[in-house]
């Protein structure tokens, strides 16, 4: 699970202008323009793959160097969709800099970047209740959080284009047995209060694109509306979308950092399920430094997760 912390900016003055700033600009969008539903989708299972919000952070002394320019990051809603270059980052953005308690890292660090808000506002892109957020990183991985949940959570995102505390580049982090950049983007989050335990903040960094989806939308082939839907195949839904979604598919939603678990064939199809059990529970038991995490939750949530494996598995949708 993440850590949260009491990430502050470099002086009071700082934060004083900049949280007014954003609040001012998160309400304006919440009143914005599109209808919707609530709900969120974000999380991971099965028999490869990933979860990096969860990830091992261990950590090398070595630094990443990244080149003077900032790449390219495109911001889409339905048919709109913007790229905003080095150039408009520079030109028409504030630079700023924050301090956050990091869950990756593991400690507390210090970067540059953007604020979220002010990157939709530059991108001239509206969002309200009824809407998720969905960050896209170079090798597949996908985080989503609801904008209720943002809302919720009073905690302001930040994208980070610089680490602070590595001179010249990024320090790296440790992914199975690669260490990486979080260039060109990374995700952080500041926060005041603490985040309540029923939201998950993502934490994604290589971020390349940010897409704005309806979230009922966006959840209709991962939960679709049945009557054979009960109390546990809930129960496995969420924590499926909580835990594994960000590096699975289903239905061909979700994360493309690992497998496809649904379509054309289920998961429970071709994999025994005790045996798909006991990966699920520790990975690196099967596959020695694997990028997925042991299973966090305990076994009747695994059991559920199951259930629910075996109940989309009823409900796919063909692949185009």
């Amino acid at each position: 699970m993440l850590a949260h912390g009491h990430p502050r900016l470099s002086n009071q003055s700082a934060v004083n202008e900049v949280t007014h700033a954003l609040q001012s600009n998160l309400k304006a969008k919440i009143q914005g323009s599109l209808p919707g539903g609530i709900a969120l989708v974000a999380a991971c299972v099965a028999l490869s793959g990933c979860a990096r919000d969860t990830r091992d952070a261990a950590r090398d002394s070595t630094t990443s160097s990244v080149a003077g320019a900032i790449a390219d990051l495109t911001i889409s809603k339905g048919p709109i969709q913007r790229v905003l270059t080095d150039e408009d980052f520079r030109q028409r953005l504030h630079l700023a800099t924050v301090e956050v308690e990091d869950p990756v890292y593991l400690k507390r660090k210090r970067f540059s970047g953007y604020w979220l808000s002010d990157i939709f506002d530059l991108a001239g892109i509206q969002f309200d209740r009824s809407n998720i957020w969905m960050f896209s990183a170079l090798d597949g991985y996908q985080a989503r959080i609801a904008v209720t949940d943002v809302i919720n959570s009073k905690a302001k995102p930040f994208v980070a284009v610089r680490d602070l505390d590595a001179p010249g580049g990024w320090e790296r982090i440790k992914q199975g047995k690669e260490w990486l950049s979080p260039a060109p983007f990374y995700l952080v989050w500041q926060t005041q209060t603490p985040v309540p335990p029923n939201i998950k903040l993502p934490w994604p960094y290589q971020m390349a694109a940010i897409q704005i989806r309806d979230v009922d939308e966006a959840q209709q082939k991962l939960f679709p509306k049945a009557d054979s839907r009960n109390d546990t195949v809930t129960r496995g839904f969420e924590t499926f979308r909580k835990n594994c979604l960000m590096c699975h598919s289903l239905n061909l939603e979700g994360g493309v950092l690992g497998p496809e678990l649904n379509v054309p064939k289920n998961i429970l199809e071709y994999r025994e399920t005790k045996m798909l059990k006991e990966f699920i529970a520790n990975p690196s038991s099967f596959r020695a430094k694997s990028k997925m995490p042991a299973f966090g939750s305990s076994g009747q949530s695994l059991d559920d997760v199951l259930s629910y494996l075996a109940w989309i598995g009823q409900h796919k949708v063909p692949a185009d």
